[in-house]
């Protein structure tokens, strides 16, 4: 069995599948996607592939229960499957496995690693300026906010060790979309300073409808308002 598994959500993604798989070929990680009911055939792709069920699996949901369940749903799998490794990232072609090769560098000295758009040598591609200043302004406001020294704390590109998510209770994390990303990154930075962000080029997607839009941001950033005050007295 390999040390890495590569957690995928996925909705909607039959365009991105076949492309996405073949891309992380060189990539020594299984991969688990963790597929919302899509009604595109998605689960029919992932099940199609010659390697599926040996590094290649699906984790099939009755009804779309959204990014944040599905990245935990998956953390959960790899865990108790004891990969030392799990890997994050999206099913649209946005992160590259050129890109996860030096993340996987950095993860064996870090508790978790980010790829980053917000440090040096970090961009975008692909947005109109509007998301890029949303996006931007949202990072910039929890990190003050939050008394964090990271940069993209909203990227769901990221390597965690098991061994460090093994002390994150992910059942009491409550937040939907890009809130969960903030607050697991706020839950580690309060046991692990281990915490390393590497510069990616980030590509919007080419195929398929993009489910991020200004009210998810928006809603995400209402959710770091209050998450000082439930990491202090409920976890």
């Amino acid at each position: 069995m390999n040390k890495k598994i590569i957690v995928v959500p996925t909705y909607n993604e039959s365009e991105n599948i076949i492309e996405l798989t073949n891309s992380l070929k060189k990539i020594e990680a299984d991969i688990v996607f963790v597929d919302d009911n899509s009604p595109d055939k998605t689960q029919e792709i992932i099940k199609s592939h010659n390697q599926y069920n040996e590094s290649i699996f699906l984790i099939s949901r009755d009804r779309k229960d959204g990014y944040a369940s599905a990245c935990i749903e998956g953390i959960k799998y790899s865990i108790e499957k004891g990969y030392k490794y799990v890997i994050q990232m999206d099913a649209d072609l946005s992160h590259s496995a050129k890109d996860l090769s030096k993340l996987i560098e950095a993860s064996e000295s870090n508790d978790l690693v980010i790829g980053s758009r917000y440090v040096k040598e970090g961009k975008t591609s692909g947005w109109g300026l509007n998301r890029i200043i949303l996006s931007k302004g949202a990072n910039a406001f929890a990190k003050i906010y939050l008394n964090q020294n990271i940069n993209d704390l909203t990227s769901g590109f990221r390597i965690y060790k098991s061994e460090i998510l093994n002390h994150i209770e992910l059942e009491q994390i409550k937040s939907e979309g890009y809130g969960f990303l903030v607050e697991i990154l706020y839950k580690i930075t309060l046991i692990s300073n281990q915490i390393k962000e590497v510069p990616i080029h980030f590509n919007d997607r080419k195929f398929g409808k993009s489910k991020m839009d200004s009210k998810i941001i928006l809603e995400a950033m209402k959710l770091v308002i209050t998450l000082p005050f439930r990491t202090r007295f409920f976890s």
